[in-house]
């Protein structure tokens, strides 16, 4: 009975040993890559920077600019307010539309607003051009930029072809796509 006894503690003490030994070597951190993630905003998420022009779905998740009676729009522009979390890295960022009948492409810019200072920065213009047919440009760094606290973190899409409430939509945003890096722990 003692020998059995024995055989038992020891064949215990070898399989804690063991399972100590793969906790050890599986649980040594190792130097791995950043985690990717996006976040997708379709054209009708975007917010109007003029309460006299407005986006008018159009169809598939985009948006045109219409032109209200209450008067002319100063500005022509529709923004998506980008919510990240601290500490992302932001690597690309892109942006799909489309410019048919028009010789006048969209401006197109990804930027930052800080509130305690008054103050905004553009972090990347983002090349577009005249495309009928929905197009996708992007921008892309190592990183863009990386997020910090106190900021408010912008796509803006300045449209430069408008349409009364009928249409027809020359110009049509229909969504951004921005991608970042996080390092654990990443929580907006």
């Amino acid at each position: 009975m003692r020998l059995l006894r024995r055989s038992h503690l020891v064949l215990a003490a070898t399989a804690a040993a063991a399972t100590v030994a793969a906790v050890v070597v599986g649980g040594v951190p190792s130097a791995s890559a950043a985690t990717a993630y996006s976040v997708t905003y379709a054209g009708t998420d975007a917010h109007t920077l003029d309460p006299n022009m407005q986006p008018k779905y159009t169809g598939g998740g985009g948006v045109g600019a219409v032109v209200t009676s209450s008067g002319p729009a100063l500005i022509h522009a529709v923004e998506f307010s980008v919510n990240l979390p601290v500490g992302a890295r932001v690597t690309s960022v892109a942006v799909s539309y489309s410019t048919c009948n028009t010789t006048s492409q969209p401006v197109i810019s990804f930027g930052v607003d800080t509130p305690a200072s008054a103050s905004s920065a553009q972090i990347a213009a983002i090349s577009a051009g005249t495309h009928c047919g929905v197009t996708t440009v992007s921008k892309a760094g190592s990183p863009l930029t990386t997020v910090l606290t106190g900021r408010r973190y912008v796509v803006d899409f300045t449209f430069t072809d408008e349409a009364g409430y009928s249409g027809p939509f020359n110009q049509v945003l229909y969504g951004t796509t921005v991608k970042y890096t996080c390092d654990a722990p990443c929580v907006a």
